[in-house]
């Protein structure tokens, strides 16, 4: 076993100093820690991360195996992502810590002072390791570091030195990380040195057998100097150990001072018109430390768009050429927290559905798409853009008012029939100006439709306003079409004989008469609460009601229905001319004149019991009975039964009955006597 294999269930974890800034030391995560589960691939290793001043955490990674591990990183905290990126190519048997930028909601939640998270690491080859972690913040004033990309670099049989790159801390301190391999611990004194000068060192430090951990070693002013300089130093790191030889390594120190090698890439606008051809503002900002200046970038159009053309805004530096789907960019010198802002015309493709699409972009430090490639930030970059187009048709005004010879309306009786023309989510797309023609789909009347049919939409939407039907029926519906568009139906409808718009808080009425009966329905207000709708009444419509045991009197039957439920409603239903002639005395043929309900709801009879099933006039299921009279009921119930003088009827009298049907009784009901 390598000394790179052995170290993988021995690295040390970053430990929490005192005065609660974070420190580096040498205890160790264990292999058998709980925490950590560790793959033949890749490996997370320690307990706690830091976290700089601007939100990038430090997750220590190692790749075990014959090839380098390249792949993806995420963290998150319960179950929410807030932090992912590429991981940079770790080499083989080696480790290194990798930064990660979280997004915005870890950093408030990180104000508490720590953050417990979920970290996994997926490789190319989908080898996967997790590692819970608490990360704390970096502070400016806390004496630590840590080392990033490691590799080996030098050793001696005692202990190793891992690392290539290592980061400062803001007072001055950086980080190595020593492997101790023996029975006994390491103990010894390390030295930085910048050609033949000493720049920081460390006299003492110590780690456990068969462990490893990260050393902190301050640097000294002339370190310190030369950093700020040149924002990078090399250093020869030389380790002594006092019972073995020394080991020796080359690190790269540079600053850990936010985003080091950041992009991000905001293009907009965010959702476009299918089949269009739009101008997007792709923004590229170079959000990375001092020093880092791109000189060169890609932007990559989603591969369903044809992009047309591309342009820098005027004094710009550099240019801007389309080369198929990618905008290459030459000759710029995007300095730090720099924005470029490129115009890039292109066509979109046609989308029925919801359909989101994604830029891509690249940018580099060199002039020919070469030297250090920066990292985008997907937590501060927007690169999806959703498509959607003129799809479907729908009713956005249902038929709701409707009387035999007057125009079908909406509820209220107010606004006319209206289609849409709408995209993938539903929006009406305004810019469309399509032929929509409706027809009759269910017809239980056989009745004729009249009226304009086809209407032109304006900003999308076409109105009917005219629309009439000839003849008396319950669940009319409508469909609605247009060339390339499915068709779309309607929600179901009533025709009825006579209507009445109910204000709010107001009493309302309607009333038809026949040669043998009138119908007369008051709907009553209620203040309390919203009451205003449409009182609706029909005769005839359908097969005749019937109370099963009795028989009727009236060869008319009533269907009435108000659109509110929080109305009650009183019904004087009149009988001029019975169709059974009528004996004894006139309180007799009164108190064997009964009501009949057929409804959607249940209620309760004359004798007491529930409604039983029953056929309604307009074939569907639902309850019919004799309705009780009013003394102890609760439901629909006879009010009254009263006569009134009427010589031209035969019998001398008409025979007048008062129903009240409370709020709440919904459906369509229907009655006769």
């Amino acid at each position: 076993m390598t000394a790179s294999r052995r170290v993988a269930t021995i690295l040390a974890a970053l430990a929490c100093g005192s005065g609660g800034a974070l420190a580096i030391g040498t205890i160790g995560a264990r292999a058998s820690d709980p925490q950590r589960t560790t793959s033949s691939r890749v490996a997370l290793f320690g307990h706690l991360g830091f976290v700089s001043p601007s939100g990038i955490a430090g997750v220590f990674v190692g790749c075990f195996g014959p090839k380098a591990c390249v792949g993806k990183l995420t963290v998150k905290q319960d179950g929410v992502t807030v932090g992912r990126r590429d991981l940079e190519v770790i080499a083989a048997d080696d480790g290194g810590i990798v930064h990660v930028q979280l997004s915005s909601a870890a950093r408030r939640a990180l104000a508490h002072g720590y953050l417990r998270v979920t970290v996994a690491v997926r490789d190319v080859d989908r080898r996967k390791a997790t590692a819970r972690l608490t990360l704390v913040p970096f502070e400016t004033t806390a004496a630590v570091a840590s080392v990033a990309d490691a590799t080996s670099a030098g050793a001696s049989a005692r202990i190793k030195i891992f690392g290539h790159t290592g980061f400062v801390n803001p007072g001055g301190t950086t980080g190595i990380f020593l492997g101790c391999f023996g029975s006994s611990e390491c103990a010894g004194a390390m030295t930085l040195t910048a050609g033949r000068t000493v720049v920081g060192g460390r006299s003492s430090f110590y780690i456990s057998p068969n462990d490893g951990g990260i050393v902190h070693v301050p640097l000294r002013a002339n370190g310190r100097r030369l950093l700020a300089e040149h924002q990078r130093l090399v250093v020869t790191v030389t380790v002594k150990d006092t019972a073995g030889p020394r080991a020796s390594a080359r690190v790269t120190l540079q600053p850990f001072s936010g985003n080091i090698d950041e992009s991000t890439l905001v293009v907009s606008p965010a959702t476009v018109r299918g089949n269009s051809s739009p101008t997007f503002d792709v923004a590229l900002t170079n959000a990375s430390s001092p020093g880092f200046t791109v000189a060169s970038a890609k932007l990559t159009a989603p591969p369903a768009f044809k992009l047309l053309a591309a342009s820098l805004p005027a004094g710009a530096q550099g240019s801007a050429t389309v080369a198929g789907d990618v905008v290459e960019l030459r000759n710029l010198a995007l300095a730090p927290n720099a924005t470029l802002h490129v115009r890039v015309a292109a066509t979109v493709p046609a989308s029925c559905k919801t359909s989101s699409y994604t830029w891509g972009s690249s940018a580099w430090m060199g002039a020919y798409f070469d030297g250090k490639l920066l990292t985008r930030d997907p937590f501060r970059s927007s690169t999806t853009t959703t498509v959607s187009t003129a799809c479907a048709l729908r009713f956005v005004t249902e038929p709701a008012v409707a009387v035999v010879g007057k125009h079908i309306t909406g509820a209220g009786a107010q606004t006319p029939v209206r289609v849409a023309v709408v995209d993938g989510q539903g929006r009406v797309v305004t810019s469309s100006i399509a032929p929509i023609t409706v027809g009759i789909r269910d017809n239980p009347g056989r009745a004729r439709l009249r009226g304009t049919t086809t209407v032109h939409a304006v900003h999308g939407v076409a109105s009917f306003t005219d629309l009439t039907l000839d003849a008396l029926g319950n669940g009319y519906t409508l469909t609605a079409s247009s060339p390339k568009l499915p068709a779309t139906t309607s929600s179901p409808f009533d025709e009825a004989s006579t209507s009445v718009v109910c204000a709010q808080d107001q009493t309302c009425e309607t009333k038809l008469s026949r040669t043998a009966s009138d119908f007369e329905v008051t709907a009553n207000a209620n203040p309390s609460k919203p009451n205003a709708g449409t009182l609706s009444e029909s005769v005839d419509v359908g097969t005749p009601l019937q109370c099963h045991g009795y028989t009727q009197l009236d060869p008319n039957w009533w269907e009435f229905s108000m659109s509110s439920a929080n109305r009650s409603k009183t019904i004087v239903s009149t009988l001029k001319v019975p169709l059974l002639p009528l004996s004894g005395t006139l309180d007799a043929i009164l108190g064997a004149t009964q009501a009949c309900l057929g409804a959607l709801s249940e209620f309760t009879t004359s004798s007491g019991k529930p409604a039983p099933t029953g056929t309604l006039p307009d074939g569907t299921r639902g309850f019919i009975g004799l309705l009780p009279n009013c003394t102890g009921a609760h439901g629909p119930c006879v009010v009254s039964r009263t006569s009134g003088l009427d010589l031209s009827n035969g019998i001398g009298f008409d025979i007048v009955l008062t129903i009240y049907v409370p709020e709440g009784f919904v459906g369509d009901p229907w009655m006769r006597l």
